[in-house]
């Protein structure tokens, strides 16, 4: 059960990270235009993996980047959570982008 729950919480956090890439990489695109436009969409794509998925982006018009971070209760993403450890765990990615002009 180890095995599984752990091969679980890295495929879940795998599928993540490409989330937040692919909603970043459409904000430094101008496809999303703001802040709750990116954590929205986020959200909803990984609702999937956790109805509990966190998404904060920051758009940086100074610095001209997008920095966005889900995180997710690892629990969401087990099969058994018999380890009690793991289960109170956050699964954290982030992706971060230049915004195109």
């Amino acid at each position: 059960t180890l095995i599984v729950d752990t091969s679980l919480m890295f495929n879940g956090q795998s599928q993540a990270q490409r989330v937040i890439q692919d909603v970043n990489r459409l904000a430094s695109y101008g496809y999303y235009r703001d802040e709750t436009e990116v954590e929205d969409r986020g959200r909803a794509v990984l609702a999937h993996l956790s109805a509990s998925a966190t998404v904060d982006a920051t758009i940086d018009t100074t610095n001209g980047t997008i920095t966005t971070f889900a995180s997710l209760p690892a629990a969401d993403l087990m099969a058994v959570g018999l380890i009690a450890r793991f289960t109170n765990m956050q699964v954290t990615v982030g992706a971060e982008h230049a915004i195109e002009q």
